[in-house]
């Protein structure tokens, strides 16, 4: 599915709730696997009671768009 973020393809809350749609999906599948990652550290965490699971998977999504911000500045430089 192309996200079409300021197009008529997709609206923005839509794309946003795709996106959080698979990050959710990663993490249930990363529950299975457990790589060594930033996401298995976060899920430790909420295991631990440190964050909520609501609290991760916003997290991940903040750090997803914040990837691909920074990589459209560097090569917008």
């Amino acid at each position: 599915m192309l996200l079409n973020f300021y197009g008529d393809t997709m609206k923005k809350p839509e794309a946003f709730n795709v996106l959080r749609m698979y990050i959710t999906n990663m993490i249930s599948n990363s529950y299975q696997v457990r790589p060594a990652s930033l996401l298995t550290r976060l899920m430790d965490a909420q295991a631990d009671g440190k964050i909520r699971r609501e609290e991760m998977i916003e997290l991940c999504v903040l750090l997803f768009i914040g990837g691909i911000e920074t990589t459209i500045n560097i090569f917008g430089s």
